[in-house]
């Protein structure tokens, strides 16, 4: 995430129009946007109490974050914003929580129509002494950073996208215990087929209007929206070939798995059934 921003900040210039303030902040909010995450989304943990929900009604995950952030930054030996004035320290705490925060996607929907208005006037309409502006782009910025790995190339995307459906899957087994069901398709594991489309949508309606955004105020940054869109199309291929269990790769998956030895097979046999499908997705 932090690498993401570095390079959109290079890329696009904006890093002058922001200010050294705004890009140290920035940095720091995708450092530390998921500290202490717990491996589960704000409406699992709404949905169980958790004592988490009940410091935080709102943005609650990320406003942990944002704490156990600050936390760091009092600590000695991580005082790293000691030398700032106290105006450029008070200012980079307000960019700091702005960023984070920024990563609710509840709060970037609400967003969206500020950040297509803006767009609209293409790189003319960045008028970095507007605040309004600054901080559209700032949130713009933070939001595609934190969605980066639907631009990577194919063997970085399907990796990452194992991972974080195997996440999602973990927390499906989760809702069945505490919850009776799973809160949505996406936690499912028994619904691993459907990944694909879940995917399209993900691109298209979430990933796709940021770097369409950013693509329109910064000619610079449209290989970030070509990149989700060729992730995009591969899902979408994928998808209209039946989905990931209906793909040619679980038949090469499951011989993979099926040379291995007798012993170890008996041992991690559940472990293999669970991710089963995570692995799949690598291999597509």
């Amino acid at each position: 995430v932090a690498q993401m921003m570095f390079a959109s900040l290079l890329n696009s210039g904006w890093w002058e129009g922001l200010g050294a303030v705004s890009c140290l902040a920035l940095l720091i909010a995708c450092l530390c946007h998921d500290l202490d995450h717990r491996g589960t989304n704000n409406s699992y943990q709404l949905a169980t109490d958790s004592p988490l929900a009940r410091l935080y009604s709102t943005s609650t995950l990320e406003r942990h974050h944002l704490n156990q952030c600050l936390l760091i930054l009092n600590l000695p030996g991580n005082r790293v914003l000691d030398s700032l004035s106290p105006v450029e320290y008070g200012e980079t705490l307000n960019v700091i929580e702005e960023a984070i925060l920024a990563t609710d996607l509840a709060l970037h929907f609400k967003h969206l129509g500020s950040m297509k208005e803006l767009a609209g006037k293409g790189p003319a309409g960045l008028d970095w002494r507007e605040p309004r502006t600054v901080k559209i782009v700032r949130s713009a910025l933070m939001t595609g950073s934190d969605l980066g790995a639907s631009t990577k190339p194919w063997k970085v995307q399907k990796e990452i996208v194992a991972l974080i459906a195997e996440e999602f899957w973990q927390q499906g087994d989760l809702e069945k215990v505490t919850l009776s069901a799973p809160s949505q398709p996406l936690m499912d594991r028994e619904l691993s087929e459907i990944f694909p489309k879940l995917q399209v949508g993900f691109c298209e309606n979430v990933c796709l209007p940021v770097y369409d955004t950013l693509a329109k105020l910064s000619p610079d940054l449209a290989a970030l929206k070509d990149g989700v869109t060729a992730n995009r199309d591969r899902w979408r291929q994928i998808m209209m070939s039946g989905g990931i269990l209906a793909s040619e790769d679980m038949s090469s998956s499951s011989e993979a798995g099926s040379t291995s030895s007798g012993s170890e097979d008996n041992e991690c046999e559940d472990k293999h059934e669970d991710n089963n499908s995570a692995k799949i997705i690598r291999n597509l």
